[in-house]
Order: structure tokens, then C-alpha cells, then sequence
């Protein structure tokens, strides 16, 4: 058997992300429902799609689920993938062109600790281009020591050449 071409490779890897309806929230336990409903993704397509551009401190015991498919426009199409690793978990906005080509991407919700701190991120989904964040940061050693004052919101909006931009 021959090798399979790229456009049939992205196919299966885009095939992967299902289309769902809006608004969504993407909060710390919104993956599990992803995991349930969504094929893994083979280290073939990681390879390809994936780690070259997310993944290049992966270990053993880094995982992937995709989400779903946010936007396919003629020029690019945006997925929301979810990437956990040790004291990290964060849900990634990626584009690509029809090739495959990575054309951009962001973290827009997740969790992150650095043993001292951990930096939650929620994310709201209105549409297929529209994303607001919200971003906090607590003491790691005492749950109740939340700051709201250290809240910050941030919008994102993906634009026609499949750019994610910060608009706020």
C-alpha cells in the first residue's frame, strides 16, 4: 500500500472534529463530553497537525482530544482541540488552510500551575468567530485566596484569513 496523500491525511484528521451548536462554554470538565463522543487522534495526524506546533514539550503522558469544528470558510478551517500535560490542561483555537498548513492559533481557555499559582481560563463561545475569555489567578496552596481584582477579560475574533485577533 502507497502512502496516503496529504489532502486525504488532513481530511481524516478535520473529520475528526464534529460541528456543533453555539453559544459553548469551555470550562475545566467540557472535555470530558468531547472524549465521549469524539474518535482519538491517531499519532499519524498528531504528527502532522498537531505537536509541531503545540507539542514540542510532550512526554509520554501528554494527551489530545478534539473538540470541534469552530469555522470552515473557502480559505481556512478553525478547530478547538484540547491538549493536557503535567499541571496543564488548555483548549487551543488552530487554523489551517485547505493544505494543512498551520495558519495560526491560541490558547483560549484551560488551567496552568507553576506549583505555586494556577491561572484558570474559561472560555465563552458565541458564535463561529466571536470568543470571549476570562482569566484568573489563585494561590495554589489556598483555593479561597481568589483576587477578582486580577480577573481579566479578553475577546477574540477570527478574522477572514483565519487569523485569531485579540480585540480588546
Amino acid at each position: 500500500m502507497g502512502r496516503i496523500s496529504n489532502v486525504k491525511l488532513f481530511t481524516k484528521y478535520i473529520d475528526l472534529y464534529q460541528t456543533i451548536s453555539f453559544p459553548i462554554t469551555l470550562h475545566k470538565d467540557a472535555h470530558h463530553d468531547f472524549s465521549k463522543q469524539n474518535k482519538s487522534i491517531k499519532p499519524e495526524l498528531l504528527e502532522a497537525y498537531v505537536t509541531p506546533h503545540i507539542g514540542t514539550n510532550d512526554d509520554e503522558y501528554t494527551e489530545y482530544i478534539p473538540c470541534f469544528q469552530l469555522k470552515a470558510e473557502k480559505n481556512f478551517i478553525a478547530i478547538v482541540l484540547w491538549r493536557a500535560a503535567l499541571l496543564e490542561y488548555e483548549y487551543y483555537v488552530m487554523t489551517y488552510n485547505n493544505a494543512g498548513d498551520l495558519i495560526h492559533q491560541q490558547v483560549i481557555a484551560g488551567m496552568k500551575s507553576d506549583g505555586e499559582h494556577i491561572i484558570t481560563r474559561i472560555a465563552i463561545i458565541d458564535d463561529d468567530t466571536n470568543i470571549h475569555m476570562v482569566e484568573g489567578a489563585m494561590n495554589d496552596k489556598n483555593e479561597t485566596d481568589y483576587d477578582p481584582e486580577n480577573t481579566r477579560e479578553y475577546t477574540f475574533e477570527i478574522t477572514p484569513d483565519g487569523f485569531i485577533s485579540l480585540e480588546h
